[in-house]
């Protein structure tokens, strides 16, 4: 049925549950797993704060690439992981049109109705925009 499976990923835990749920449907469905992992640029810095926050982020994407590709190797997922720097929903979008996916795969943070008004959920952007399905794991 899918054959490739974009996971959105930003490290917590209702992100983790979409991972491990991707990573058995792939394996059930001999599908392929990219993991996108999307922070967002600085908006206001000089070049010396850029180049801390730069050097972080590809710290903390070195940390998680090996802990992925340790779980490929653990459990044979064909597990692929990209990290990006830009706007999350924007960047999602593109990134399930470049590699064909034919399923998005995010977490969701519970939100009550207050908190889902202050705060923009990325989870439901990618829903309201995607043309692919999206699978939404709590």
């Amino acid at each position: 049925m899918f054959k490739s499976i974009l996971v959105a990923y930003d490290g917590s835990e209702p992100a983790e549950r979409a991972l491990d749920y991707a990573c058995r449907m792939a394996t059930r469905l001999g599908a392929r797993v990219e993991v996108l992992w999307v922070t967002p640029a600085p908006a206001f810095a000089d070049q010396a704060e850029l180049a801390a926050v730069l050097k972080e982020r590809g710290d903390r994407a070195e940390q998680i690439s090996r802990r992925l590709r340790f779980r490929a190797t653990t459990d044979g997922t064909q597990l692929e992981f990209r990290p990006q720097i830009g706007q999350p929903v924007e960047q999602i979008i593109n990134r399930a049109s470049e590699f064909a996916a034919e399923l998005i795969v995010m977490g969701h943070h519970a939100l009550s109705p207050p908190e889902r008004w202050f705060n923009s959920s990325t989870t439901r952007a990618v829903m309201d925009r995607s043309r692919r399905p999206v699978l939404v794991v709590p």
